[in-house]
Formats: C-alpha cells, structure tokens, sequence
C-alpha cells in the first residue's frame, strides 16, 4: 500500500478509540495485521494496538483473535483487553488475577471458563464469582478426578451454583482412552454437570460431546426440557451410543419425548446417537415441515449415496421455506448427477451455501457451477473436502467464474476453500487469487467452514461488535493526528466489498467517511464489481457526478478508461503512480488528435479489436506510450486473401512492438477467423520484449495449426500459453518439435480438449529434452472433465522428472 503524499494537509483529530474499535471490527486475521502494519508504516500506531501488534509476533493468532484467552501472559494485554466482546480464562484464581480481570475487561463482555479441573473452593478467591461468567468449558479427563467408593467426588456442584450469570455450559470428554477399568465411574464424571442442569433456572445451552447418558442423565435433563429456558441443545454420543447401557425403554421414551416436545428449543443437534429403537408416537414436533417454518439455518449430513436423494428432496422444497444458510457436509460426490442437481439451483434463495465432500470431482464442479450461474441470490460458496479424490485448481476457476458470471445480480460474491491438507501450493492459490479479482470475485483459502453461529454477512457481523462497544465521549482527551489520506488508503486496502463497506459503516456514527461516501453514492448509480472495485472505470459521461469521482479516484491503483479526451482530468485527479488500462473502441484518425497530457499518463495496459483500419490508425500512438507493458487483443476479423494477411502482417510491424516494453500479449481469437490472423503476430515475435503470450480460442484447420505450431521454434517468450479449440496428433507432434528446438519458453501451458497417453510423453520427452538450455522446464496440461488415474499422473511426473524437468495436471 502506497504512503499517502506529505503534501496533504487535510487532516483531523481521530479518537484513539475509534481507531481501535475499528482495527477489532476487523473479522478475518490477515486484514487485521494487514491494518496494522498501514498503521505502524506511518508511525500513528496507538498504545492499544501497539500491544496488540506485539501480540501477533509473539502468540499464535488463536489466542488472540477472535476472542482473548488470558494466559500467564495477560499483564500483556492490559490496554486491549477492554475491547474484546469476548475472553476465555483458565485457572485465575489469585486475589490479584481476579483484580486485574475486574480492571481491564470491558464490562459487557461476556467471559467463558474453561476449566481442565475444578479447584476447591478453599482455593479460589470469593470474589471470582462476581465475574461475568457465563459460558463454563468443561474437559474432562479420568485421572483428573478422585473417586470414594462408587461416586466419583468433583466440586463442580459446589462451584457452578455460585456462578449467577451461566446460561451455557459444555462438557467434553478430553481423554484420548476410553478404556478404563471402571468405565461406568468414568461415566459418572458428567453425573455431577446433569445435577447442577436439573437445579438450575438460567441455563439456556447445553453442549455435550463424548457421553453416554445414563438413566440418571436423562432424570435430571428432562425437567430441563420441560421448563421456560431451554433454547439449544448439542449432543454427541460416547463410544458406544446408550445401547449396552442400563437405560431401560421406559426412561427412552420419557427423556425422548421431553426434548422432541420442548416448545421453547431453537437449535437441536445429536449426532451419533442411534434413534431406531425409540417410539415417535407420542412426539409432537413443534416444527413438522420445512415449509412455512421461520428456520433461517440448516445443516444436513450425507454419509452415503443414499444422502443424495435426501438432499435433492431438500433442495426442491428450499424455494418455499425461509432458510438462508444450508450447510452440507459428507457428500459422495459421485452420486450426483446434473440433470438432479444443477437445475435445483435456479430459484434457490439461500444467501450462504457451504458443502463439505468426502471426495471431489470435476464432473461434481461442473454441475455445480451450472447450478451456482443460474441462481441469482447465493453470494458466498464454501467448499471443503476430506482426504478422499482432490478438486483441482480449474475446478475451482470454474466455480469462482460461476460465482462471478455477469448474469448474477448478487452484489457481493465470495467463494471460500479449505482442505485437509495442502492441496494447493503458493502459487496455486495466489493464482486463483488474481483470477477471482479479475472476475470481480472473493476467494478465501484455507478458511473455517461456517457455523450455525454465522449466519449473518460479513457486514452485519462487522458492525455488531462495533455496537457492543461504547462510543468515546465528546471530550475524549486521548487523541491521533491521522491524515485523512491514510484512513482511506486503509479502506481502499481491503480486498472486498464485503470488508469495505463494514469498514464505512464503523465510521459512519463518527461523521468520518470523507471520501468512502462517494464511493457509496456511486455504488448506488454504478455496479460495484464491474466500475468500482477494485479498479475504478471511468465512464465516458460523468458530469453530474463528477464531483464524487474526483474524490475517489486517486486512491485506485487500476483504472480504466475509454476516452482519451479525459486526459486533463486524469491527470489532475490520479495519482502518478496509477497504472492506466485504455480499453480502445476505436482508435483516434491521428496523433494531433490526441492531448499532450496523454503521454503523461501512465498507461501500462491496452484493449483494442483488431481491426485493420483501426490498428492502422492507433500504430503511433501505441509505439508512444513509454508504460506500456500489456496488450489484450480481440482477433475478430478473418483474413481471406493474400494481400489482407500482408496488410495484417504490416499492422504487426507499424505497432513497433519491437521498441516498446510490452512483456505480456493476450489474444483472444474468434471461432470464425482462420489461423493466418495471428500467423503475422508470431513472426514479429523475436523482435519484441513480449516474455508471456495466451492465445486463446485458436481456430481449427490442421494445417494452420501445424503452421503456428512451427512458428514457436524460435519464438523468445518464456511462457507459453495455449488454448486451440481442437488438438489434432499432427499439431501435437509439430508442437513438441517445435518445443524440441525452442529455447527460452520454460513454461508450456496447454488447454486440450483430447490427448493421447503418448501424445502426453512425446511433449514431455521434447520439451524436457537436454538440448533445450532453460534451467526450468514447467509443462502443464488442462483437460475438460478428463479423470487421469493417479498412478498414470505420477508416472508423467516421474517422467519429466527423470527429464529434467516438471510435469502437472489438471481438469476443468
């Protein structure tokens, strides 16, 4: 991020405060560093966040964000401490620990206890219980407890009565050995937590992982059940579910028809407990269907084929009902086909879809990509797979331009990705990083599947903890000289909408938003991911809102423009260091035509047809821009005799891409244009600095493309990109002789729709060939919906190993 220039003089005095309820409305880790850093690079770091800085060199992130848990470490954290909603403790039991909680936290933060053994009362000071305590995390292990007789002795009766604002609880079973030579004493442990339930009056949520209830358990939950307070219930079965217990069918029924008839229960979740002996006769759901019901959250898990059909019933009856955020999770990708799922998308109303797969297939990528372009309101897609078959990263490209197809009116588009392990390298993911912005699209990798605890946007979740905290008084003595300059740099720093516009309104109550609220004001009138974010297009008319681009516009790092004419606001409103795309609809008749202040501009990047006339008219004006560095070019108009290719071959060489800087070429070549339209380009090639060229839809005649496929002997990029709409064996064998020959192209990327197994080691062989002088050989193939056994992969990959050189593969 750019420092903003010394020359501003727009300043204001910011509260030290704001500045920090800001950096704690931040949701995501890396943003919030990120600010920091913003920060601390103008040396206007506060106090507070200074601390909070030290804290992300020295402690792992999960101790820190979202939520404190105050460790040894906590004298810390002292001047943070009050801004976070949320803190965990553990054993903190001293006079002065508990002083220094009472001091530091903010007094409407809620406090969670996790305790690994509860103390005797003796130990702990009285004053511990006017803590705001009101979630108790409770692990429990079987050498932690001392047992008399028959009934282990564990002090949580005595200690959770004292604690008057617990409404939620949980207790988990932390022992990684659950064979223990009394197992039922071992039990008995969660005996003492199901009593203090069965006393207490403000306990809302129970959280119960690794039990097997016992007859006891259940007496004392089922007044629970029965009474005014109970809103959520989790529960997850010990080892061996309650059969085999001593629970008699009797009490079964008794406890089941108390928690399926609790009127006042929000959110029920068991999970491996087996039902199939139980009698639903006497259950009165208060829920019995989907439709009509007010569940905004659904979460469905699919562990066999079988699943499928559930799922796709479930997906029919989504239009009809008021869910919003749909979690699936153990699907078989195999068992979905397109004709029954794709088409279930169409009029889905979800706002939030997250799937997690055992395996992950491109076939699967596909279907669901076709359903996720038609649907006009999923803005956020979450995949997450297990260790089974991996999606590949044109599976992904593919989802992210679903997401993102211009057809889809959602606003804010996001697709997030986590694995379980690293499926993706660096530059796998930094690439689908740049292909998401270019598509005007989040992508996130490696990041938590949501829960039902996240049911909002990102926005809403942003601005609520803003709210929890209080607002600074007027007369708040503790003040920062901020330039306005950097606060809005800081904004324009965040890669999303989503962050953006969270950001704006945590400065709204503060009349601090300058400038962002013209960018809001132009977000009403414009679309946000086509001609706001992140690069800024100018339109060609904008006089009635010119002033609201004036004030926005110098904070881009990328903006586009279609009319030249706008050269002396362009100047006036941009900073120098702003890269300039020029996308040309028709290229001025002459240079005089054109504005010295042009020559001014730093325009790296330019987008034309090529068309004859027009090329010839735009040559100079081309060869004069000195920041050129990227060309995109439409191939659009055939040629058909041999004087049109020497008018087209001549275009080539009055552009003089030979003296200009351009490094990267994209040419995008129209299915009717026959393969002699970028013959003329390929052989101006050696004489230009172009190091990366993409050809793109590359027509089909086999003799044209054994023609250009010669044409890369000495073509002097070092990388090649090439995407031919068909690929016969000739073009094949003319291309791995022609990369035989070649030798500065390191990388060879290719998007076939067909090739052979021998096909694959001829250009292996020819391209990793140790005539070729290049220190990396990188050969990448693409297929359409292709599945390449594993062990033939690798056989490829040990191949060009074995070459000298790299192999990789993938399908889309």
């Amino acid at each position: 991020m750019k420092k903003p220039r010394r020359t501003s003089n727009n300043s204001f005095k910011l509260p030290t405060d704001v500045i920090v309820i800001i950096a704690f409305s931040i949701q995501e880790v890396g943003d919030l560093v990120a600010f920091l850093e913003a920060l601390r690079g103008r040396n206007v770091l506060p106090g507070p966040l200074k601390q909070l800085y030290q804290l992300a060199l020295t402690q792992d992130y999960s101790d820190w964000w979202p939520s404190l848990h105050i460790k040894s470490w906590y004298s810390s954290c002292d001047e943070i401490a009050k801004y976070y909603s949320k803190v965990v403790i553990y054993a903190m039991y001293e006079t002065d620990e508990i002083d220094w909680l009472m001091h530091h936290l903010n007094a409407n933060a809620s406090i969670e206890w996790l305790v690994e053994k509860f103390p005797n009362a003796t130990e702990v000071d009285p004053t511990y219980w006017n803590l705001p305590i009101t979630h108790v995390n409770i692990s429990l292990k079987y050498d932690d407890f001392d047992f008399d007789d028959d009934k282990p002795h564990n002090t949580c009766t005595d200690l959770l009565p004292r604690l008057p604002r617990l409404t939620s609880i949980s207790v988990w079973d932390a022992d990684d050995n659950h064979s223990h030579s009394d197992e039922r004493g071992y039990n008995a442990l969660y005996d003492h937590v199901f009593e203090f339930v069965a006393n207490c009056d403000h306990l809302t949520e129970i959280h119960v992982d690794g039990c097997e209830l016992t007859g006891d358990n259940m007496t004392n939950l089922i007044p629970w059940f029965r009474g005014p307070n109970a809103r959520v219930f989790h529960f997850a079965a010990g080892p061996n579910d309650w059969h085999g217990s001593d629970v008699d069918d009797d009490m079964k029924e008794s406890f089941c028809q108390a928690m399926f008839n609790c009127q006042t229960l929000e959110r029920l979740k068991i999970t491996a407990w087996g039902l199939q002996d139980v009698d639903f006769t006497d259950v009165v759901l208060s829920m019995r269907r989907l439709e009509g019901s007010k569940v905004t959250h659904f979460e469905f898990s699919a562990f066999d084929c079988s699943g499928a059909h559930e799922l796709t019933s479930l997906l029919q009856v989504l239009p009809r009902t008021s869910i919003k955020s749909l979690i699936v999770s153990g699907l078989q990708c195999c068992c979905f086909h397109q004709d029954a799922w794709a088409s279930l998308f169409d009029k889905c109303t979800l706002d939030i879809l997250a799937l997690g797969t055992i395996d992950f297939t491109s076939v699967f990528a596909a279907n669901l990509a076709l359903g996720i372009q038609k649907n006009q309101t999923i803005r956020r897609l979450e995949l997450e797979w297990g260790n089974g078959k991996p999606g590949t990263v044109a599976d992904i490209r593919r989802l992210i331009q679903s997401m993102a197809h211009p057809n889809r009116s959602v606003r804010v588009k996001r697709a997030q990705l986590k694995t379980s392990s690293g499926t993706f390298d660096a530059e796998s993911v930094k690439s689908l990083h740049e292909f998401a912005i270019e598509c005007r699209c989040e992508f996130k990798y490696g990041q938590k599947l949501i829960d039902e605890s996240d049911t909002r946007s990102q926005e809403l979740a942003w601005v609520g903890r803003y709210c929890m905290m209080k607002k600074p008084k007027a007369s708040t003595p503790e003040c920062s000289l901020l330039p306005l300059d950097i606060f809005i740099k800081i904004a324009f720093y965040l890669p999303g909408a989503a962050d953006l516009f969270a950001f704006r309104e945590a400065l709204r109550p503060y009349n601090l938003l300058g400038p962002l609220e013209h960018l809001y004001k132009l977000s009403s009138l414009r679309d946000l991911w086509r001609y706001l974010w992140p690069r800024l297009v100018i339109p060609r008319a904008f006089n009635s809102w010119s002033t609201s681009y004036e004030a926005i516009a110098k904070y881009y790092s990328m903006v586009a423009i279609h009319d030249l004419g706008q050269a002396v606001w362009l100047k006036k409103h941009l900073v120098p260091q702003t890269k300039i795309e020029w996308v040309v609809n028709q290229f001025p008749n002459s240079v005089s035509e054109i504005a010295d202040e042009v020559w001014d501009l730093r325009i790296t990047r330019v987008r034309f047809g090529f068309q004859h006339n027009s090329v010839s008219n735009g040559k100079e004006i081309l060869s004069r821009l000195k920041h050129l560095t990227a060309l995109k070019v439409y191939v659009n108009q055939a040629i058909s005799t041999p004087d049109e290719f020497n008018a087209r071959h001549q275009i080539w060489d009055d552009i003089r891409l030979e003296i200009s800087k351009t490094t990267h070429l994209d040419i995008f070549v129209y299915r009717d244009v026959s393969i002699d339209s970028i013959e003329c380009l390929v052989r101006v090639l050696p004489r230009t600095s172009i190091k990366r060229l993409t050809l793109t839809s590359i027509p089909y005649t086999i003799k044209g493309l054994n023609k250009l496929a010669r044409l890369f002997e000495h073509c002097p990029v070092v990388k090649l990109s090439l995407h031919p709409i068909l690929s016969p064996t000739s073009f094949i064998k003319s291309l791995a002789t022609s990369m035989q020959i070649n030798q500065t192209i390191y990388e060879l990327e290719l998007f076939l729709r067909r090739i052979t197994d021998e096909e694959i080691r001829l250009l292996i062989e020819s391209f990793c060939h140790p005539s070729r002088r290049v220190k990396r050989k990188r050969l990448k193939l693409i297929l359409p919906d292709y599945v390449m056994e594993k062990p033939l992969v690798k056989s490829f990959m040990d191949f060009a190993k074995e070459s000298g050189g790299e192999f990789e593969y993938a399908s889309y």
